[in-house]
């Protein structure tokens, strides 16, 4: 998987499990810098997964949130996976194989 694709994909799954974290917050997730982070979430904005706003305690700290196209494609990604993971297993049910 192309390193692009994983950064997205982890990217998502982040920000669905910390709505509003910042840029240095996603960079540090993600073990990268705050411009690879930013070029990252620039990519994901423009794709209408991620939607950014101001920090209205902190000017300068923008927060990220996924909208509902973002929730979505990850909720995709993660049942391919599933189905993906199951498959040698003979298991139909992924969803519920996979629940924690």
């Amino acid at each position: 998987m192309p390193l692009v694709y994983l950064y997205r994909s982890c990217s998502l799954a982040f920000l669905n499990r910390s709505p509003g974290a910042s840029l240095s917050d996603l960079a540090e997730h993600l073990g990268v810098t705050c411009a690879t982070a930013s070029a990252t979430t620039e990519r994901l904005v423009q794709r209408n997964l991620v939607q950014r706003s101001n920090d209205p305690q902190e000017r300068r700290r923008v927060l990220l949130n996924l909208t509902q196209e973002g929730k979505h494609q990850l909720n995709q990604s993660q049942d391919q996976t599933r189905a993906h993971i199951a498959r040698p297993f003979g298991r139909s049910d992924t969803r519920a194989s996979f629940q924690h």
